[in-house]
């Protein structure tokens, strides 16, 4: 039902349990997410790891927006700082919301992650096809990030491609998803800032022509 405030809840297959209840809170604040992700490695610790944000996306600039803190975001800096104090580092970070396949973004993310999924695309109002992929990875829990991953995509692809209403299946014409490697984002990082930088030169050169 409908709740004021803030819940922590477990979910089960067919049910869903709350374990506490923090009253009013911003979720938009780093040290929020960071007392969740600590809370949740203490309260379920596991050989393997993954968190989602599931809200809206808005790529560079942020993720999320709490309304009841007038729509504050949490800022790509406020998520490297929720991360780090959180603590560990995850098999898995995704982003069931638009937008956040950047490169900005998976630079916030890089030191706390092995395996990035999010789409640099709209995502449609469904989301991610988590019933399909949950129940794969029951069935196989011992399934690495990197197959999880691709696994998210997969699932995430048939869920619009095969759907039996049109309207669903015309909504996915355009969606996007990707599994990422964050160990390779330095190399990206890198290369760009010396494509950048020959480009910067020659851009200089040319008005010192012009002049």
């Amino acid at each position: 039902g409908n709740f004021s405030g803030t819940k922590r809840l477990e979910v089960f297959h067919d049910s869903v349990q709350e374990l506490t209840d923090l009253g009013e809170t911003n979720t938009r604040d780093p040290k929020t997410l960071a007392d969740f992700i600590s809370w949740g490695r203490k309260k379920f610790p596991a050989k393997r790891t993954g968190i989602i944000f599931w809200d809206h996306g808005n790529g560079w600039a942020g993720y999320g927006g709490d309304e009841s803190h007038d729509d504050d975001l949490l800022t790509l800096p406020e998520i490297d700082e929720a991360l780090r104090l959180g603590g560990g580092r995850f098999d898995l970070i995704g982003f069931d919301c638009c937008e956040m396949a950047t490169l900005e973004v998976m630079s916030a993310c890089r030191p706390y992650g092995r395996v990035f999924v999010a789409s640099e695309e709209i995502v449609p109002e469904q989301g991610w096809n988590y019933e399909d992929w949950l129940e794969a990875l029951a069935k196989n829990p011992t399934m690495t990030p990197e197959n999880l991953g691709r696994l998210i995509c997969k699932t995430y692809q048939e869920y619009f491609e095969h759907h039996q209403d049109e309207e669903i299946r015309d909504e996915g014409q355009w969606i996007t998803m990707s599994a990422i490697d964050l160990d390779k984002v330095p190399a990206i990082l890198n290369a760009l800032n010396g494509l950048s930088s020959r480009w910067t030169s020659q851009i200089k050169m040319k008005w010192l022509e012009m002049a």
